[in-house]
């Protein structure tokens, strides 16, 4: 592996995994709506003396959808990139101050598009949450059907409101939008005010009270010390192959136990966000020792489309709800297997996404980096 210290800024395998765990995510939703049984968590029908019995009652499935362990790698990620490029630019306050100008307007377009979307989609008949729920008996695929509202508050929710808050009425993925935003946000804005002090470690533990009052921002404030190690004290480190794989596969190992872990394990006042941050911060420290994965995760495929990873988590649900059904009831009929049919009906609704998505892309997301990119310029210019 080259020297992090003088490689590009462009880190490949971080790219495949941005995807890969778009794709994670995306087996959460399928498997709830296809393998309830053992769901404890939004949407679930059990009271809270029933949950830990059904929890153990659906493994090993049940280890799987409880937990959003891949989504917490994704908000670390999220600050990860921004930290390195921090660090390894020459001029990195113009860097921070135009990545804070273009955030909302470089997900304006796609977000509110998406909201929008889902709601006339659902109002037209194409997305059909109820009979999903009554195929596979679901609860989560009723309690996450779109929520009838007034046409001012639905554009309200498409481009204010979804930055700021809880906002996945209509559209279930944008329940984190908000963290997402404002994680981001906080990331640019901690690394103005602290980034180049030499006193950052002492501030990384002065952070702890703020990650007390706010646990959900907890992985972004890993993603920063994991760019901050990467950039800064990963090319000190002087191990033999043997001995990085061996520490690779200990913290990848840590990372899945820790991330995987059902939240009624853990111990009061640690609440699943802190365990979730730990996991995302172990697992992309493990790949850092890891050539093999990032050989992986480096595939020209992964790196290409992973600039459809977010489209990806934008559009899924409407496959989810509005093709998934008719495609495993005829793989049903001809298997009469649930897990063949499954398995085959994901793959094929994976593709379906993965196409939609680049669409998506090209029509909605990359207009908006072009409409960030002007108000940006505009800005500029008059300062």
């Amino acid at each position: 592996m080259p020297n992090p210290a003088k490689a590009a800024a462009h880190i490949q395998y971080i790219d495949g995994l941005k995807l890969i765990m778009c794709y994670m995510i995306m087996l959460i939703h399928f498997a709830i709506a296809y393998f309830p049984v053992g769901f404890i968590g939004y949407g679930s029908t059990y009271q809270p003396e029933e949950r830990i019995p059904a929890f153990f009652a659906g493994l090993p499935y049940s280890i799987y959808t409880n937990s959003p362990f891949p989504l917490h790698v994704f908000f670390a990620l999220v600050a990860l990139l921004p930290t390195i490029a921090f660090y390894r630019s020459q001029q990195p306050y113009p860097s921070l101050q135009r990545q804070a100008i273009k955030r909302y307007f470089r997900f304006l377009l796609p977000v509110g598009v998406a909201i929008l979307g889902t709601s006339l989609l659902h109002s037209w008949g194409f997305l059909d949450f109820k009979s999903l729920a009554s195929l596979t008996n679901s609860p989560w695929c009723l309690a996450i059907e779109p929520k009838p509202v007034t046409t001012c508050i639905l554009l309200y929710q498409s481009f204010i409101q979804c930055y700021f808050e809880n906002c996945s009425d209509i559209l279930t993925v944008m329940w984190c939008m908000y963290i997402i935003f404002l994680g981001s946000m906080l990331t640019l804005a901690l690394l103005a005010l602290f980034g180049s002090s030499p006193f950052r470690k002492w501030l990384y533990l002065a952070s702890i009270p703020l990650l007390l009052a706010y646990p959900t921002y907890a992985a972004f404030i890993v993603g920063i010390v994991c760019g901050d190690f990467y950039v800064h004290k990963f090319p000190q480190i002087s191990l033999s192959p043997c001995q990085r794989g061996c520490l690779s596969c200990l913290l990848l190992g840590l990372s899945i136990i820790i991330g995987y872990l059902p939240d009624f394990l853990f111990p009061a006042p640690i609440t699943p966000f802190y365990a979730y941050a730990v996991a995302s911060g172990l697992f992309i420290l493990s790949l850092m020792f890891n050539s093999f994965l990032q050989g992986i995760l480096s595939k020209p495929f992964l790196v290409h489309h992973a600039q459809y990873s977010f489209a990806v988590l934008l559009v899924h649900i409407w496959v989810l709800a509005g093709f998934s059904q008719s495609i495993y009831l005829q793989l049903q009929s001809l298997s009469h297997n649930h897990l063949l049919s499954f398995a085959l009906c994901f793959i094929i609704y994976m593709v379906i996404t993965h196409l939609l998505a680049m669409a998506f892309y090209q029509l909605f997301e990359k207009p908006s980096q072009t409409l960030a990119n002007y108000v940006y310029g505009s800005v500029k210019s008059t300062t």
